[in-house]
């Protein structure tokens, strides 16, 4: 978890280069200043674009919150599949995560009874054999649609504990983030008029209770990684 808590940091720090430009750009005390060989005028941004600009903090922001689980969770993988530990050595929910991952490789529309009987197959061979417990990253359901609430299913079909910190007001915010992103990698609303519904404070708010939110998350499952919650008792 060190190089995955690393990484985000490194990813604050951009997001944070980003907003301390746009504030400069919005503020109404600072003047661009254009230089010629021989004189030198003040220029004024397009609003417009300005407006893009802000509207471009969403898909930061999202960015921020997707790879932060999804890094997470991937570390955590990777740990239980690098470990020498039979199924017997895991509790029922990491068990459980397991066969499930398992029967969704059969699509319920279109597979037939044997594809089912396979699958069934193959999972006892695997218990029976003693083979290592396998969980693949990929297959975590967190594509396009992660908010506060379906991070919260996620610890908790994982039996994760989290505790948000009081200053990320529940993580309301990561609604406002996915839907706006949504919205705007969709084709629903254009930069210019995402970006014109919000003041660089706001903005900014909603930035820092992201954070928030987002250490709260690798904090407990740092907590829940070292001290093996996976593991049966």
């Amino acid at each position: 978890m060190v190089d995955v808590i690393s990484r985000f940091e490194e990813r604050v720090v951009e997001i944070d280069s980003y907003y301390n430009v746009l504030d400069l750009l919005t503020d109404p005390r600072v003047d661009i200043v254009k230089r010629y060989q021989r004189y030198s005028k003040v220029v004024s941004l397009d609003n417009e674009a300005l407006k893009i600009l802000k509207s471009t903090c969403f898909l930061l922001l999202y960015n921020l919150i997707e790879s932060t689980i999804r890094d997470s969770f991937s570390n955590l993988y990777d740990k239980i599949n690098t470990e020498p530990g039979k199924h017997d050595d895991y509790n029922e929910q990491f068990q459980r995560l397991w066969l499930d991952q398992h029967f969704k490789i059969a699509d319920p529309y279109s597979s037939n009874q044997n594809t089912y009987k396979n699958i069934v197959s193959e999972i006892i061979d695997k218990i029976i054999s003693e083979s290592p417990l396998s969980l693949d990253s990929n297959k975590l359901p967190i594509s396009g649609n992660l908010d506060a609430r379906r991070i919260r299913k996620l610890f908790s079909d994982h039996n994760i504990k989290l505790k948000v910190h009081h200053k990320a007001f529940g993580g309301g915010e990561l609604r406002t983030v996915k839907d706006n992103r949504n919205d705007l990698a969709h084709g629903s609303i254009s930069f210019t008029d995402c970006g014109q519904q919000y003041t660089i404070g706001q903005l900014q708010n909603i930035k820092k209770r992201t954070i928030i939110y987002l250490r709260s998350t690798l904090r407990y499952l740092r907590k829940f990684s070292d001290n093996r919650g996976y593991a049966a008792i």
